[in-house]
């Protein structure tokens, strides 16, 4: 059986950025092009297929030895280690200090949301596993992109944000109203999350969504990660201040967890906080939407829209977000505010069936009620 035909006979099925490597790789697999050749790698390794990402990535590395070409080393060096070839998983990591080029993006399935040299030099003593990356402390880390955009975009400051508008934007036009809007979402998510850190946050505004994806890689609206926020920002799309910083902040206190209580929580908090000034689709008024939909039969089951990281096509993002967001209103007022957070830490981002399967134990133990009995009552209030 050849590789490709290994890669279509596995039963596991990739999420959020694994799956998009993985699709692009299967509708091209050009064996004789190191980009794709480097995705088939990253796919191999999720898939736990590490004797064959072993042998692939020293083709790789035979293949193609440009300094930019990292990612043959960095996951033969994670291959090894699950494999407990431990020496080779210390040459990779030490090959990837010696090119002195750290790559900058990682894929959170793995638990790591990027790379730096310290992380890298963390490898060497302490062999790749969840539990290492758990108790690795990420520094601060800035894209390349942030590095050039703070570098060229004009900057205005206020307590808690730095935001840097595409030069001549309309966001730089209207940059006083953008300071004051954010300041105020700022205050009112921190008093509802009881956030008592003084946190910066650096907002990149884009007149283009096309021009963000170029720079960022970024599709859609608005991006949140760390204490970064990236949207497009024009005449006709202004993402509502709210949504983006409810995700930094509720991460910042409460940790990363399910796609479905994020985004609910994100549009739920823009409701309840800026109904009038909800310019966005996403966020605007949902409680008569949801209701329509249910009365449509359009409504996705509880436990599949746990299974969803929601804005995905297979989502129906017009349905989907609005459907989170009532599910989570619910939820509050069902069980109050810290109850409700003691769940929402304890939900995991795992969109494997046993995650699902584990999240909505979580969810029917702090209930006390199975999930069919909690989603009857949800629906009843609609």
């Amino acid at each position: 059986m050849g590789i490709l035909e290994k890669i279509n006979s596995l039963s596991w099925t990739p999420s959020g950025e694994a799956k998009t490597i993985y699709d692009e790789f299967l509708l091209n697999p050009d064996y004789s092009n190191a980009d794709s050749m480097e995705k088939l790698l990253i796919c191999l390794t999720y898939e736990g297929q590490y004797s064959d990402a072993v042998s692939l990535a020293k083709s790789l590395q035979n293949r193609y030895r440009r300094a930019e070409r990292l990612i043959p080393y960095l996951f033969h060096a994670i291959a090894c280690d699950l494999t407990g070839e431990r020496d080779a998983a210390i040459c990779g990591y030490k090959k990837i200090l010696e090119l002195d080029v750290i790559p900058s993006n990682m894929f959170s399935q793995f638990g790591i949301m990027y790379c730096c040299r310290e992380f890298i030099e963390y490898l060497i003593e302490n062999p790749f596993s969840t539990e290492s990356v758990a108790n690795f402390s990420f520094p601060m880390y800035k894209n390349t992109f942030e590095l050039v955009l703070q570098k060229e975009w004009p900057v205005a400051k206020s307590p808690h944000f730095n935001v840097y508008c595409q030069p001549g934007s309309t966001a730089e036009s209207e940059i006083d109203t953008i300071l004051s809007q954010r300041e105020q979402a700022y205050q009112h998510i921190a008093e509802y999350l009881g956030y008592k850190q003084e946190l910066t946050v650096d907002l990149y505004l884009f007149e283009d969504a096309e021009e963000k994806r170029k720079i960022t890689g970024h599709t859609g609206a608005g991006w949140a990660y760390g204490t970064s926020m990236i949207e497009v920002y024009n005449s006709d799309v202004k993402v509502n201040p709210y949504h983006e910083l409810v995700h930094v902040m509720a991460d910042t206190v409460y940790g990363n967890t399910v796609s479905a209580f994020s985004e609910g929580l994100a549009v739920y908090l823009c409701n309840l906080f800026d109904n009038a000034a909800a310019m966005d689709v996403i966020n605007a008024p949902y409680n008569g939407l949801v209701k329509q939909f249910y009365q449509n039969n359009e409504l996705f089951i509880i436990k599949e829209l746990l299974s969803f990281q929601i804005g995905s096509a297979e989502s129906k993002p017009g349905i989907s977000y609005r459907q989170a967001a009532s599910f989570i209103e619910f939820l509050i007022k069902k069980l109050g505010k810290d109850t409700f957070f003691g769940l929402y830490k304890t939900i995991n981002p795992d969109y494997t069936p046993d995650g699902i399967a584990a999240n909505v134990v979580e969810i029917e133990k702090t209930c006390g009620e199975k999930l069919e009995e909690i989603e009857k009552e949800w629906l009843d209030t609609l």
